[in-house]
């Protein structure tokens, strides 16, 4: 078969749902790729020898290229723009736009759903605050318009998709309620290192995150501030600032940037525990904390529910307040953790397990 593979961008660097796209790409190495940006700098060694199709909005100013806001009038047009012509199948990896790609009729697709459109489906309004330039009424008036019509088409263009496969039961529900469509739960893979070393834990929590204000880091370091404990936050976003301002003159917070694939590890074997205060749609870097031996405490809710049990490899808080994540981490503390349960369950996600999962789903669908 000749099979096309599409993802909404590959532009910035390599997140869960990009190591998930590049993961499927292997399986077909010598697929087309189809994607709204792209940056080779970040990619290029990862997509070796492929035909990378991009979108026109390459030709934007690189400033416009970086801000959502002002890309949104041009989505649709430029994931329309893109011709599936000659291709047999179809695999987008979206968390937003891709699966609304124009299939040819007789052409298969087969949409894997990290999570329906945020901003425009269960984030929105409140994501319109998160524009600067939504606070001029006009431009407020002309965003809300413009999303109205970007969820109308999101809907309609989701018919397009043959099968959904969702990275959770999480998502899978959220794809019923908004596209009233039905999903195969396939979990994502998790990249296991190559080794990972068995260092005592140091008396350090780890936050290991994107800084975005979504995440609750700041509900995190203020209950860090108040218990004494020491925090380490790795990671970089638009919220960095903020957050060093809230930890300025608590010598037990530390925010120490972004940090590479050994250093990553490295945290992680070594904390106490992985702290994960936000609701994601599966959420990799826990399952990372119990590869690398460690334990996690989350935010009871999302994709986490899937992927930890409680008391073995987690120990849950139900509100976002301080002292619910202070009592939790005291519970974590008390708790004796094994590492052979931690990482055999981490193991459940393995990457040859989603591909052999993927492969298996794909033919069956083919076939019929």
């Amino acid at each position: 078969m000749k099979v096309a593979l599409v993802h909404d961008w590959l532009d910035s660097r390599i997140g869960g749902a990009e190591e998930v796209f590049l993961t499927i790409a292997k399986l077909y190495p010598e697929a087309d790729v189809f994607t709204l940006l792209y940056n080779k700098k970040v990619y290029g060694a990862r997509l070796t020898g492929r035909r990378i199709h991009v979108s026109y909005l390459r030709f934007f100013p690189k400033f416009f290229r970086k801000k959502l806001a002002l890309l949104l009038p041009f989505i649709k047009s430029a994931v329309r723009s893109h011709d599936l012509s000659g291709y047999d199948l179809v695999i987008s990896d979206s968390s937003a736009w891709s699966k609304n790609i124009r299939v040819p009729e007789g052409t298969m697709h087969i949409c894997y759903c990290h999570s329906p459109a945020r901003m425009i489906w269960d984030s929105w309004p409140g994501y319109l605050d998160q524009f600067s330039i939504a606070r001029n009424k006009l431009i407020r008036f002309y965003l809300i318009w413009l999303v109205s019509k970007l969820r109308l088409w999101d809907f309609y263009a989701s018919e397009g998709v043959d099968h959904f496969i969702a990275n959770s039961h999480y998502i899978a529900a959220r794809i019923k309620k908004f596209y009233g469509r039905e999903a195969k739960v396939i979990y994502p893979p998790v990249q296991q290192p190559k080794s990972v070393s068995d260092q005592s834990q140091s008396a350090y929590w780890l936050v290991l995150s994107t800084l975005a204000r979504y995440k609750n880091i700041d509900v995190a370091i203020k209950a860090f501030i108040r218990s004494g404990r020491r925090l380490v936050v790795a990671g970089d976003g638009a919220a960095r600032s903020e957050l060093e301002q809230l930890a300025q003159g608590h010598d037990n917070v530390e925010i120490i940037g972004r940090v590479d694939d050994v250093q990553k590890w490295q945290l992680l074997s070594g904390a106490q525990a992985l702290l994960f205060a936000n609701i994601e749609d599966f959420g990799i870097t826990p399952v990372e904390a119990n590869m690398a031996g460690r334990p996690v405490v989350a935010l009871r809710g999302g994709g986490v529910r899937e992927s930890m049990v409680e008391a073995k490899t987690a120990i849950f808080f139900d509100e976002l307040a301080v002292e619910a994540i202070n009592q939790a981490v005291s519970a974590a503390d008390k708790t004796k953790w094994d590492k052979t349960v931690l990482r055999k369950h981490a193991a459940r996600f393995a990457e040859e397990k989603f591909t052999k999962e993927l492969q298996r789903y794909i033919r069956e669908k083919c076939a019929q």
